[in-house]
């Protein structure tokens, strides 16, 4: 996936009389962070199980950029004790608007819950903030402390 997200650009740096490039400066480019991850998850999705004959080889023909696997994955959504997956039930999510960093984080709540079947559960809480601080010379901040109402929530 890196190697195909790996671009040469060029750009000429200096014309001959006959306006041809007579000097080029080449260098590599990797494309956005993004893409790159966007093209792992294609694999990913359209990942190819394999499994291996009596003399260890692979049963079948695979394309050397596909992207291949042994066991399917567990359910993430259930708790699994013993292959230490703790499940989503409990889990906490974000259902920031204002001042979320990306459209994932905005629909954490669905993806994660939701996905799994759960519901959403919303639980109001007290956060104890520092606040009203003052500087004392020389050498000493004295804060009081503010509390602030916050919403959190959890799949159930």
């Amino acid at each position: 996936a890196i190697q195909q997200a790996l671009k040469h650009q060029c750009r000429c740096s200096g014309y001959s009389s006959s306006n041809s490039c007579s000097l080029q400066t080449c260098w590599i480019l990797i494309e956005h962070f993004s893409d790159i991850a966007g093209n792992i998850r294609k694999m990913y999705d359209h990942g190819i199980k394999v499994s291996f004959d009596n003399t260890g080889r692979v049963k079948r023909n695979i394309n050397s950029e596909s992207l291949v696997y042994l066991e399917n994955s567990p359910n993430y959504c259930r708790e699994n004790v013993t292959e230490g997956w703790p499940g989503m039930r409990g889990r906490q999510c974000s259902r920031r608007k204002k001042d979320a960093s990306s459209l994932q984080e905005r629909r954490s709540c669905r993806k994660l819950c939701r996905a799994c079947g759960l519901k959403v559960k919303k639980k109001q809480g007290i956060k104890q903030n520092l606040c009203k601080c003052k500087f004392f010379w020389c050498c000493d901040v004295q804060c009081e402390t503010c509390p602030e109402v916050i919403n959190e929530y959890f799949c159930y």
